[in-house]
């Protein structure tokens, strides 16, 4: 998620174009320092950051602070903007979000090469349970069998010389074809020197390095976040929650094509993410007139008991 230099360039023509006098800077100069003080944004949410800034009658140039309260919501933020920001994720991200309470995904190595050829051990000896139970001798023989496919650059090609999708695990079919060359490329030439041994003791350390949970095969596309910032991301999951889920939640297209029983079910969605949404700002406000730094900060609820029970802490 970024913002190109033409999306800042347009985004100053629009408010430009709206009335807004622009500062004594350049619209290069102007793009650019967007591009460097927005990274949380990209060209359309950076557009509806100024429309929302230009329906608000404001006639002052808004700073980059201003554009990113303007499109995301702050701890501070109202739960109608807070709204408008899941309906923005919603239209540009077909998926659900990630739980940001669940096990987190990891991979089985940064490499492409070497996290293709591990993937396809972990699927010769049946997955991690499985792994587990073999007798090592038979896991052996699995990894190095699977290594040795992996090691043929062909091998990840049908007899027709099409793509097999068997074979070619790891790569997303989206990948254009130069990308699915350099990653079959990568897992052949890691497989030539990689020992079998050696890559079974790597992924099972890794395993229980990560708490035993599953790694994100290499066809998933990496699971997106409601909100870069942990509290906020955790704010909105809870509300999201209360609201029905991420199917609640609907684009302008499902909103306007709705039937009077979806109208209804997106309204009660929307009221009870609204309701759980301020019940957190208020909590989070009384958490801050007491000193406590947020609801969640341990360390201030002591300092706030041992105060007034004057204890040593």
């Amino acid at each position: 998620m970024t913002i190109s230099h033409s999306d800042a360039l347009a985004a100053f023509e629009l408010l430009r174009a709206a009335g807004v006098r622009p500062p004594q800077a350049t619209p290069d100069a102007i793009a650019a320092a967007w591009v460097a003080c927005l990274p949380e944004l990209d060209g359309a949410s950076l557009a509806l950051a100024v429309r929302a800034h230009l329906r608000d009658g404001s006639p002052y140039w808004p700073t980059p602070g201003q554009l990113l309260a303007r499109y995301r919501p702050s701890t501070e933020g109202d739960a109608d903007t807070a709204w408008a920001h899941l309906r923005d994720l919603r239209s540009r991200h077909p998926g659900p979000p990630a739980d940001p309470h669940g096990p987190p995904w990891w991979r089985l190595s940064e490499d492409v090469g070497a996290e293709l050829v591990r993937h396809r051990i972990v699927l010769a000896c049946g997955g991690y349970a499985a792994l587990a139970q073999r007798d090592r001798a038979a896991s052996l023989e699995a990894a190095r069998a699977s290594i040795e496919q992996s090691a043929s650059y062909r091998a990840w090609y049908r007899s027709d010389g099409t793509v097999d999708p068997e074979r070619l695990r790891g790569v997303r079919p989206s990948l254009p074809t130069r990308a699915h060359d350099a990653a079959r490329a990568a897992a052949a030439s890691y497989a030539r020197q990689a020992v079998a041994a050696d890559e079974l003791r790597e992924v099972a350390r890794l395993w229980r390095e990560h708490g035993r949970t599953e790694h994100r095969p290499p066809t998933v596309a990496p699971p997106w976040r409601l909100d870069t910032d942990t509290a906020t991301e955790a704010r909105l999951w809870r509300a999201l929650q209360a609201a029905g889920g991420w199917a609640c939640v609907p684009t302008a297209t499902e909103e306007d094509s709705a039937t009077d029983d979806e109208r209804i079910r997106y309204a009660t969605a929307r009221a009870a993410f609204c309701r759980v949404w301020r019940g957190q700002e208020t909590r989070h406000a009384q958490a801050e007139a007491i000193g406590l730094g947020g609801p969640s900060s341990v360390a201030g609820l002591l300092r706030a008991v041992g105060g007034a029970l004057a204890l040593p802490w």
